[in-house]
């Protein structure tokens, strides 16, 4: 039913390659061949979060090589900056994007079997997980988004944006770092932190945390670095602060955590499906991942956020991204809801196709309410495969067993 596009990824994943081994101005060299979102104009960089999921795309398309040029540049970046920024551009070295490498280095290591490769990234992912428990950790033992940015780069910041925040006491620089925050939260921007992203412990960055923790125990066995008996108990720490500090026990829901007000996020979002992806949640907490459904689900994906969020981010109503599909596919799956799951993997992919016949392009978001392109912005909507493309192929495979 989906080969023309299925055909179209497969045929394009070679134009979203680019390889820039010298630094260029504001670009960043790299060692390897990197992929990128998208096949010309916008997005020409390689960016975080997008290529995890891109990634999937890829590994299920035979290409798992590029998959692990993408894994090894990352890698390379760790080493030169102290993290993975952003993206592949010396704008983005303040900040970074949610972690994901561990799984994507575990995706490629599925694979190929390649146990120097694993052991090479588990020591760079190492230094990759220090950065985060030592510039984003809380007094709550839970972890934050942040920046890094000197002080004129983040009023610089605060200005492009013009966002009114909640709470106008802060200076203009701790405001600018807060949107700061929200933007190595990858969903720059939405209402869930209230613009103050640096006093947020995100449900979405402690649960790739999380899954950071239990792949270092299963690392740690493969390579016999010793039985990861320690990462278990510090996985284990984690995941008892998440059930106790963002659970919403009125709605029976995982939210973010506002640390400083010791109060849940007045947000509800998509990220409360995470802890089901990471497969941390309390057994009496797993019902919780179909009441989030009821208050995301529309005709043709997950919302950001309810229909309530007035304000109208593009990380909010009626917006639906891929990689917030496909980890609430994945955390309905490991709950028990596979028909729920494929529900969704079905009326997403049908709204993808639909409009790719209308178009001829694959696009960065979505309206799921009323499954077309009319979006809400931050910028002119770029046409892309990255993440579109890789939760498009994987939805496909969950859902038919074949790329």
């Amino acid at each position: 039913m989906y080969e023309k596009l299925l055909e179209y990824i497969l045929e394009n994943w070679d134009n979203t390659r680019r390889f820039n081994p010298e630094d260029t101005g504001i670009k960043i060299g790299m060692p390897y061949p990197y992929t990128v979102p998208c096949i010309q104009n916008k997005f020409n960089d390689m960016y975080y979060w997008d290529t995890h999921f891109a990634n999937k795309g890829l590994i299920l398309h035979g290409k798992v090589q590029q998959a692990m040029f993408n894994c090894n540049n990352m890698r390379y970046l760790i080493n030169k900056f102290g993290f993975m920024p952003n993206g592949t551009n010396y704008t983005y070295r303040y900040r970074s994007q949610p972690p994901y490498l561990s799984m994507m280095v575990m995706d490629v290591y599925e694979v190929t079997q390649d146990k120097e490769w694993l052991a090479k990234s588990y020591r760079d992912l190492l230094k990759e997980y220090e950065f985060w428990m030592t510039h984003r950790i809380t007094e709550s033992g839970l972890n934050r988004y942040g920046s890094d940015s000197p002080a004129a780069h983040c009023v610089d910041f605060i200005q492009r944006f013009k966002r009114v925040p909640y709470d106008t006491k802060g200076t203009a620089q701790f405001l600018a770092h807060c949107f700061e925050a929200e933007c190595e939260s990858g969903w720059d921007f939405s209402d869930r932190f209230e613009q103050r992203g640096l006093e947020f412990n995100p449900v979405d960055l402690n649960s790739n945390l999380y899954i950071y923790e239990k792949n270092f125990e299963k690392m740690e066995e493969i390579l016999g670095v010793s039985d990861g008996r320690n990462w278990a108990e510090i996985a284990e720490k984690r995941r008892r602060l998440m059930n106790e500090l963002m659970w919403d026990k009125e709605i029976g829901i995982f939210r973010d955590y506002d640390y400083v007000n010791h109060r849940l996020s007045r947000t509800i979002s998509a990220a409360g499906f995470h802890p089901y992806y990471a497969d941390l949640a309390d057994e009496d907490k797993k019902s919780g991942a179909a009441k989030l459904l009821k208050l995301l689900e529309a005709d043709h994906g997950i919302t950001c956020t309810p229909e309530t969020d007035k304000l109208y981010f593009q990380w909010g109503y009626p917006n639906g991204w891929a990689p917030l599909q496909w980890i609430a596919v994945v955390g309905l799956t490991n709950v028990g809801l596979e028909a729920d799951a494929r529900r969704l993997c079905e009326k997403y992919l049908s709204m993808v196709y639909k409009n790719f016949e209308t178009t001829g392009h694959i696009w960065e978001k979505y309206n799921v309410v009323t499954g077309d392109l009319n979006v809400v912005n931050e910028y002119e909507m770029p046409d892309m495969m990255g993440w579109s493309a890789g939760v498009f192929v994987a939805m496909h495979n969950y859902l038919y067993g074949q790329a």
